[in-house]
């Protein structure tokens, strides 16, 4: 009697962890959800930003197309460094400009994140 109680509990304790672990994990991408939901939204609002730096770029390049990716340190919600790690465009202005208004932007309080954002910049000429 005693061996099956001691069985039937730890069948009960691992099924308790199981459940824990399962419900940890959903609460953990829940919030993982809402942390990119929040940076999402954010940045949707300063994309137009973005935008006229590549707008402007063009007036001087037209056809300028390429990929820019742009490293944010984020802290507090407030953006530390802003770095372009790799540019296919070749356009230095353009870049700043990006890097420059990156620095202004304004996350969530509680987002604190190193955040990798490429950039793909098309024109209606571009294959």
């Amino acid at each position: 009697m005693r061996v099956r109680l001691v069985l039937i509990g730890a069948v009960g304790v691992g099924v308790a962890v199981a459940i824990i672990w399962v419900i940890a994990r959903a609460v953990a991408d829940h919030r993982e959800a809402e942390h990119l939901a929040k940076l999402r939204a954010t940045l949707s609002i300063y994309s137009p930003a973005v935008k006229k730096c590549y707008d402007d770029a063009l007036l001087l390049r037209p056809g300028l197309s390429g990929r820019v990716l742009l490293h944010l340190d984020i802290v507090d919600g407030l953006v530390m460094s802003s770095v372009i790690a790799g540019d296919t465009t070749g356009d230095a202005r353009m870049t700043a400009c990006i890097s420059t208004q990156a620095r202004s932007w304004r996350f969530d309080p509680a987002v604190s994140d190193l955040i990798e954002l490429p950039f793909t910049f098309t024109t209606a000429d571009t294959p």
